[in-house]
C-alpha cells in the first residue's frame, strides 16, 4: 500500500465518525513512519542489488544509483 491509499483510507475512517482526532493524527504518525522504513528497506534492496550488479564494485554502483535517483526525482 503506498502513502497515498493509507492516508485515503485513515481520512475516510475519521470522517465516518469512528474514531477521534487523536486517534486520527496519531495513526497518520504511525502511517508515516511505517511507510518511510518502508521506503528506507526499498533503497536498501535496490543498493544491495545494483552492488551486485557491478560485481560489488561499489564506486561504480554508487555512481549509478545516484544518477538513477536524480532522474527518478
Amino acid at each position: 500500500m503506498n502513502r497515498k491509499e493509507a492516508k485515503k483510507i485513515n481520512q475516510e475512517i475519521r470522517e465516518s465518525g469512528i474514531i477521534s482526532n487523536e486517534i486520527y493524527e496519531f495513526l497518520e504518525k504511525e502511517i508515516d513512519l511505517l511507510l518511510e522504513e518502508e521506503l528506507r528497506e526499498e533503497k536498501s534492496r535496490v543498493r544491495h542489488k545494483i552492488s551486485a550488479l557491478f560485481n560489488d564494485n561499489y564506486f561504480q554502483a554508487s555512481d549509478f544509483f545516484k544518477q538513477s535517483l536524480q532522474i527518478s526525482y
